[in-house]
């Protein structure tokens, strides 16, 4: 059973299952902001956020897949995305 996760590939993935969402919202912003600088921006708050910690935690010690990590990467992602002013 996989217990790593690459964090940066998951939140490369769901930005860009996400950016016509926020291009929709924010076409000008999205016609000037790279895709790589929203990823990095989303891998810095969602390495710090607790419930991406307590996942990565919960996963490590009952030895569960990390899709449910990878779960809670997306749906960080779709938050943070949808909430931009």
């Amino acid at each position: 059973m996989n217990t790593t996760i690459d964090l940066k590939n998951e939140v490369a993935a769901a930005v860009r299952d996400e950016w016509l969402v926020f291009a929709e919202r924010h076409p000008r912003l999205a016609r000037v902001m790279d895709e790589t600088l929203m990823i990095d921006h989303a891998v810095d708050l969602i390495s710090d956020d607790e419930e991406y910690r307590q996942a990565m935690a919960t996963a490590a010690e009952v030895g569960a897949g990390m899709q449910v990590v990878a779960d809670v990467v997306r749906r960080l992602v779709a938050k943070l995305i949808r909430t931009l002013p």
